[in-house]
């Protein structure tokens, strides 16, 4: 097999794997909008962000994110779907992009209302 078909596929495959746990995620997310105990942590967390601006802290190195409700919130919504999904596909990969994310770059960036990228 040539190896740019091969590096081809495997990108491939990778992109799929992506999109396929960001998906979970998201439908993980909309669930939580429904279950009634979620429900009550999830819009606590939504509640959080909207009324205090979240920076970046020492802590969410843990996973600690915002306030104690705010970190149930994530290991609901985002913690065991992943590990869940990692599970199941043994892309474990997946968990690393995830911790990355979660511990030193989404306070800048998703709950951060200077950052835009406007129209994306």
């Amino acid at each position: 097999m040539d190896i740019s078909i091969y590096m081809l596929e495997e990108l491939l495959k990778i992109i799929l794997i992506f999109f396929s746990w960001t998906c979970v995620l998201y439908w993980t997310h909309r669930l939580c909008h429904i279950i009634p105990y979620v429900k009550t942590v999830h819009w606590h967390h939504h509640k959080y962000v909207t009324s205090q601006q979240p920076q970046w802290m020492w802590q969410n190195i843990f996973l600690f994110s915002d306030d104690w409700m705010s970190t149930l919130d994530i290991i609901i919504t985002e913690i065991i779907p992943t590990i869940i999904f990692c599970l199941l596909t043994g892309q474990w990969w997946i968990f690393i992009v995830y911790y990355v994310w979660t511990a030193f770059i989404q306070e800048w960036i998703e709950h951060n209302s200077n950052f835009n990228i406007w129209p994306f």
